[in-house]
């Protein structure tokens, strides 16, 4: 939960000071992760938490939304 609150605080903070290409580094990594876990879930838990799947498309429109930026 705490890295959590840290990445998207990190997102509003670099986004606020223009840092873009970081954004997209950060959004980049988030994505590719969550990407992971999803698979974990749906591979070798064979469940799906909600929460873990909205946040899953929550850093996949962060990182599709800094492509644009």
């Amino acid at each position: 939960e705490i890295l959590g609150i840290a990445y998207y605080l990190s997102i509003i903070l670099l986004f606020s000071l223009e840092l873009f290409e970081i954004v997209f580094a950060l959004a980049l990594l988030a994505a590719l992760y969550s990407t992971f876990l999803l698979a974990v879930q749906i591979f070798v838990l064979r469940d799906l938490c909600s929460w873990c799947v909205l946040a899953t498309l929550i850093n996949y429109a962060i990182f599709i939304s800094s492509l644009f930026l």
